[in-house]
């Protein structure tokens, strides 16, 4: 047995154990199998290097390196790993390590995407529908979505929501978008938690007109920091509907939260707030202040 064979048998065995290795838990691949793999980096298996190209993006175990990330992630896109060309593709969409090249990034989705790696036919929808190293292609864009939602992408299934709710490229259908939005909410998205809460809210799609269900969603995706849904379950409060007490104090929480992301239709109401004293003590400086900020937001 050559040297060689003997590499690529350890290697083999590394890389069965590198993937079953709980590595975003505990953060770590060992420094022996780091060391293997550097040291025979044209041998490594693509699963192999596309771990070590996540370890140095995330300062796992080595030092956090975006060079060495993207040398790692291309070795193991070189080798067909979709996982690696959509993570490569990503860096070049950001500029993240490499020069920002959005066709180098789409030329890295469709491999990919040709393998039906979901993250890669959403981030290629994506690439079309904003037409980012392509030519803008909106019915490509909803195909490539319905290709990644049916695969339970959550980003995909938000995508096609808006765009059955707004009828934009495609026929307009809430019941279509209700569809999707309670599919990608179901997984957790905060998005679709506060889409489906405005369905709720406005009875659209087909669904009865309830509040309290529309609470239920805003809450979820409040929790996650939406700063849509912040302000929505903030008038919810400020109004007292849904089964909730009216709550003046509530809603200034909330206002402020998705104020201080940028919400400017909560810096008005935080603005109003505190003009007029209701849930916190008058502050006509604060008042001034979010008012104004308000503004220039708007514009």
């Amino acid at each position: 047995m050559t040297g060689r064979q003997r590499r690529l048998i350890v290697l083999a065995v590394l890389a069965i154990a590198v993937v079953s290795m709980p590595i975003f838990s505990q953060g770590l691949m060992t420094p022996q199998e780091i060391a293997f793999l550097q040291a025979y980096p044209e041998d490594g298996s693509a699963e192999s290097q596309y771990i070590l190209g996540i370890s140095y993006e995330r300062g796992l175990g080595v030092p956090w390196d975006q060079t060495e990330s993207v040398r790692w992630y291309r070795l193991a896109a070189d080798q067909g790993h979709a996982g690696a060309q959509v993570s490569l593709g990503i860096r070049y969409a950001t500029g993240d390590g490499v020069p920002q090249n959005h066709g180098e990034a789409v030329q890295w989705f469709h491999l990919a995407a040709d393998q039906d790696h979901a993250d890669a036919q959403y981030m290629l929808g994506t690439a079309f529908q904003g037409g980012f190293g392509v030519t803008k292609d909106v019915a490509e864009a909803v195909r490539l979505f319905h290709l990644a939602a049916d695969q339970g992408h959550a980003g995909a299934q938000v995508s096609l929501g808006v765009r059955y709710g707004t009828g934009d490229g495609v026929p307009k259908d809430d019941a279509e978008a209700v569809r999707w939005f309670r599919l990608a909410a179901d997984q957790g998205d905060p998005v679709a938690q506060f889409s489906l809460g405005v369905m709720y809210a406005d009875g659209l799609g087909g669904l009865q007109q309830d509040d309290t269900e529309a609470v239920q969603w805003y809450q979820q995706a409040a929790d996650q920091d939406n700063a849509n849904a912040q302000h929505a379950l903030g008038i919810m409060y400020a109004v007292g509907l849904g089964g909730l007490q009216q709550d003046s104090a509530k809603a200034h929480r909330l206002y402020q939260l998705a104020a201080e992301q940028g919400h400017f239709r909560a810096m008005i109401l935080l603005g109003d707030q505190y003009w007029m004293g209701e849930g916190v003590p008058q502050d006509l400086v604060q008042a001034h202040m979010w008012l104004s900020l308000a503004e220039f937001h708007e514009s």
